[in-house]
């Protein structure tokens, strides 16, 4: 194997895993307690710093001061029975032949996703500052080995079925923020928010030294640590043509990302005789990847029910319908390039196609306000239904990022009082296939175009036919079955200095 071979290598790799697709089906619905309990039909409702996140224009009315703090734990369940056996022939005392084992997420633990956004409000303007990251589980990490059975029905370790694909991932998100909102007339808001996002990744998984021969004493295991930061923004308005009825629009700028970052290597036994070379191409690589985010656009329409004199009637229950489209369809594959000090001139750019696909959300949410007052307070009920598609085609469906159609609830309950309101969500979804009406739990993949990293032929950017004549079982390391659920639970804070204080309104 030459130096060369080595980095290119390394560069498929690192395609693997370079898309941070915060796709429809990766994600629960939204973050922010609020929106979460109403199954992310937040647009057209909005009114509070949280805005930040769906429809910046959903700032602009609020007086004075106010704080938001929401605190978001998420569990996911990951598993993946893969289709197929072992190569070889079965025997005692060996793996081969054995059907592949069903294989989960190791991290059992809750996932934390914190929100911190503030807002003042002076005359026709809000002017918001904040923090948050994205609606989705950034780590995971899967075995490097199993116990599987021989044939004489006793244990045997065998290598992971994921390890073509993914072993471990820990990749952290922060979107900061500054938005502003004018209410331009009684009818109509404008907001507007510069988002910095500030990514940190970190990946490993083997690649086979030769992916026509596909064994696991021969697997070189990459370990990349990349940093990076982009620029993105939010445009919203929000309209009310008549006071019964609120509409909200949100548009999310497309957004080019570039992290850099090192890759460490570690080679099997038969690579240890090139000791001097790759210990130095160990120490001093260095990856650039680019990826993008898509355009999205959000629109929701919800109705108001209210009470109350007609010139100071007050909201005692909603309903809203919300629709989100995401353009994925313009990232047909991810692009990276390895600058490797052993060889002096950078490599060129390599492409690992995903065809991704736009993706289509639908949301239905309500919140109903109690009208007497409790304890002194107001208590307050949302509940909320919501349905992502799928980015991810089938034949292209993998484990670092589940881009499956999700189908799922929220719930929760807010009481406020002087100023104070505490907010408590829980939400839960599954990940499967199909629409609504014919979704299916589990994600069934028959035949994938998923194979082991070629470190010497990288593919050319032509979608795959799975059924053609070029189709190998014997590569295919994406077929089978595939779980995914993830349970939300939500607990957040917002306080209105103003009426906290007894201040007048600054408006």
């Amino acid at each position: 194997m030459t130096r060369r071979h080595l980095v290119s290598m390394l560069v498929g790799m690192e395609l693997c895993f370079g898309g941070r697709s915060w796709a429809g089906g990766l994600n629960f619905p939204t973050n922010g307690t609020m929106s979460l309990a109403r199954g992310g039909a937040n647009v057209a409702k909005v009114a509070d710093p949280t805005a930040i996140v769906n429809n910046p224009a959903g700032l602009a009315g609020l007086s004075g001061f106010r704080l938001v703090f929401d605190n978001d734990l998420t569990h996911q369940h990951l598993c993946f029975q893969r289709g197929g056996t072992y190569p070889g022939t079965p025997g005692p005392g060996t793996y081969a032949g054995q059907p592949f084992p069903r294989v989960c997420r190791m991290n059992k633990g809750m996932f934390y996703i914190p929100m911190l956004s503030a807002s003042y409000g002076w005359r026709d303007w809000t002017f918001a500052l904040g923090g948050y990251g994205p609606h989705a589980v950034g780590r995971r990490n899967f075995s490097r080995q199993v116990t599987v059975h021989d044939s004489m029905g006793l244990p045997v370790r065998a290598p992971g079925p994921t390890r073509y694909d993914v072993l471990s991932q820990d990749v952290l998100v922060i979107f900061f923020t500054a938005a502003a909102a004018w209410r331009a007339a009684d009818w109509l808001d404008i907001g507007f928010a510069i988002q910095p996002t500030f990514t940190e990744m970190r990946f490993g998984m083997n690649v086979p030294l030769n992916p026509s021969n596909l064994d696991p004493d021969s697997d070189v295991y990459f370990a990349i640590h990349n940093k990076g930061f982009a620029l993105t923004g939010l445009l919203g308005a929000k309209i009310r043509p008549w006071k019964h009825l609120e509409i909200g629009l949100s548009v999310r700028l497309p957004v080019s990302s570039k992290t850099k970052g090192t890759a460490t290597i570690h080679l099997p036994p038969s690579l240890i005789d090139l000791g001097g070379p790759v210990l130095h191409f160990h120490k001093g690589s260095q990856v650039t990847m680019s990826s993008s985010l898509p355009l999205y656009l959000r629109f929701g329409v919800r109705y108001r029910w209210l009470t109350g004199p007609k010139s100071d009637s007050v909201e005692i229950a909603d309903l809203e319908a919300d629709v989100q489209w995401e353009r994925w369809s313009s990232m047909r594959a991810l692009d990276t390039v390895v600058h490797a000090d052993m060889i002096g001139d950078d490599l060129g750019v390599f492409r690992l196609p995903h065809f991704y696909q736009d993706t289509i959300s639908l949301r239905l949410g309500s919140t109903f306000t109690i009208p007497r007052s409790i304890g002194g307070g107001r208590l307050s009920f949302s509940a909320g239904l919501f349905y992502d598609s799928a980015a991810s085609p089938l034949e292209y469906t993998r484990l670092d990022y589940q881009a499956f159609s999700l189908l799922g609830f929220g719930l929760g309950a807010a009481f406020t009082i002087r100023g104070i309101q505490i907010q408590l969500a829980v939400s839960h979804a599954v990940g499967g296939v199909g629409w609504p009406w014919e979704f299916h739990l589990k994600r069934r993949v028959d035949r994938s175009c998923i194979q082991p990293v070629d470190p010497f032929n990288p593919p050319d950017l032509v979608r795959c036919d799975p059924y053609g004549n070029g189709y190998d079982a014997s590569k295919d390391i994406g077929r089978g079955t595939y779980e995914s659920s993830y349970t939300t639970v939500s607990l957040g804070f917002q306080i209105m200095f103003d009426e906290l204080l007894r201040r007048t309104p600054t408006r």
